[in-house]
């Protein structure tokens, strides 16, 4: 239920267009002290100017654009597939070649244990 100053016991309402006051004048307060040379100034014109004239070369035909896309959509899948071949390989790589270490670690321990001293 949202709260309304009908909803609200008469003193508590009128505290609060007191504090509403109380905080209009003090933002007012704030705002006239803050010095001249801190408000924000505008833009100079030439710099205007400037925004509007890259603002007006930037605009691309909407063509160029929809060929673009159409473009990154046709090499879009042969090359997430490509990725997704190349980490594949790269993972089974990676797990036989862990395999052979793996192996070549428990050729050497029983090498290490059966091989009478020396």
């Amino acid at each position: 239920m949202p709260v309304t100053l009908r909803h609200v016991q008469p003193d508590a309402g009128h505290k609060l267009r007191q504090l509403e006051t109380s905080a209009a004048e003090l933002e007012r307060a704030a705002r006239e002290s803050i010095p001249p040379e801190l408000l924000p100034q505008p833009a100079p014109r030439h710099l205007r100017t400037l925004a509007s004239k890259a603002n007006a070369y930037g605009k691309v035909p909407l063509s160029y654009l929809q060929r673009a896309r159409k473009t990154l959509r046709r090499w879009a899948k042969p090359v997430a597939g490509a990725v997704r071949a190349t980490v594949g390989l790269i993972t089974e790589t990676a797990f036989y070649v862990l395999l052979a270490l793996g192996g070549l670690f428990v050729l050497a321990a029983l090498i290490l244990l059966l091989a009478p001293p020396a």
